[in-house]
């Protein structure tokens, strides 16, 4: 659900029920700034929503339009206060004011939008949104706590640490903690991350590349961490199983490790399906895959076209080109070639031949090959029948 002024567009933050969404449109219909006698009294509202306040003798005409734009994101206040100069802070729970210089409509409108996340905060069901759309990279602090209970308590202890470099990276990293225990399978799957404390890193929000860090927890070493991970000087952790000692089967396997030498052949076409183990339309697909792989075995077009697959809930891609949202994932990649096809095609074995004829990067070249393999058979089946006659 969304909240509409002036066709501004901000997500409903209220709760459920008929009562509760009564009640959150109720309050946003009332005055979006409220009085209040002393900043100190703001500061102790600070909670889920940062606050801002003004702080003058009356609240100026762009503030409280400011306000009434962004109230689904902060609580505004006004503390009336004799003064010739007028003054906006923003403020997150547990952290400094952040003064605003520019005090027009359009100076509030980028403070408030340069301040929507605090320095340090949690990532939780209210607030993973707001991350997941920040346009930053992500560094996610993975903490070692006893329970649930111990997170804000863990997290202020680092606090200072986080700060001081946030301070320096807040333009392209948004920091944030999370509960390690409540969240471990998506830390250890998403994530990788195996031991705390980490700092894991996403160059953008949602990318699958993270860069791990485990080192010694002070604000010279994780600023030369993340002036690393910008410069591109050390390569993103990667998820892989160990390389399989053997390819027996038809169908070539691929690990995060193997995947680029892998899939990216400059003389054969490769098909390639990321998988999960638990997946039903994966398993569905599996025998129609095998029929592909054991044809282009028997038909010796293994020189020309290669089939493979890689478990997705164990290994990562190095590359940004191949990345996937859900199971069964297929790419195309033609030999010499960079960028991968999203493979579209059908799922049963002759619809999936048909596609990859068609498609390959010496389409004419393969179909020869497939139509002399079939006349070698056809003549040898001619001769078997012969000989039977005799």
């Amino acid at each position: 659900m969304f909240w509409f002024v002036d066709g501004e567009k901000s997500e409903y933050s209220g709760g459920r029920t008929a009562v509760e969404i009564k009640s959150w449109c109720t309050e946003m219909t009332g005055p979006a700034v409220k009085e209040i006698s002393s900043r100190k009294l703001a500061e102790e509202q600070a909670g889920t929503k940062p606050i801002c306040v003004y702080e003058g003798p009356e609240a100026s005409t762009d503030f409280e339009e400011i306000a009434a734009r962004k109230r689904t994101e902060f609580t505004f206040y006004h503390v009336a206060v004799d003064t010739e100069k007028p003054t906006v802070s923003v403020q997150h729970k547990s952290e400094e004011p952040v003064a605003c210089d520019d005090l027009t409509f359009d100076g509030l409108k980028k403070c408030l939008d340069d301040n929507t996340l605090p320095l340090f905060g949690v990532l939780d069901g209210e607030t993973y949104e707001k991350y997941m759309t920040s346009g930053k990279g992500l560094v996610w602090a993975c903490l070692e706590m006893e329970s649930s209970d111990d997170l804000e308590k863990v997290a202020d202890e680092y606090r200072p640490l986080i700060k001081e470099v946030a301070e320096e990276f807040k333009d392209q990293f948004a920091f944030l903690y999370i509960d390690t225990i409540q969240f471990k399978r998506f830390l250890e799957g998403v994530l990788g991350v195996t031991e705390l404390p980490t700092l894991a890193v996403n160059k953008k929000a949602g990318d699958k590349l993270k860069y791990l860090y485990t080192g010694e927890m002070t604000a010279p070493k994780v600023d030369e961490f993340l002036k690393n991970v910008l410069d591109g000087s050390i390569e993103p952790t990667l998820k892989s199983e160990p390389v399989p000692s053997s390819q027996d089967e038809p169908i070539h396997v691929v690990v995060g490790s193997t995947l680029v030498e892998d899939v990216f052949q400059p003389d054969k076409d490769v098909l390639f399906e990321v998988y999960a183990p638990w997946c039903g339309h994966c398993k569905r697909l599996a025998p129609e895959y095998e029929k592909v792989a054991k044809k282009v075995a028997e038909a010796g077009l293994d020189d020309m076209v290669v089939l493979s697959k890689m478990d997705g809930t164990a290994n990562d891609s190095p590359v940004e080109s191949i990345s996937w949202e859900g199971f069964p994932s297929l790419f195309y990649v033609k030999a010499g070639e960079t960028e991968p096809i999203k493979y579209d095609g059908p799922r049963e074995a002759e619809g999936m031949w048909e596609w990859i004829e068609e498609h390959h990067s010496n389409s004419e070249g393969l179909k020869e090959r497939v139509a002399a393999g079939k006349a070698v058979h056809e003549e040898e089946d001619s001769e078997a029948d012969k000989g039977e006659e005799l």
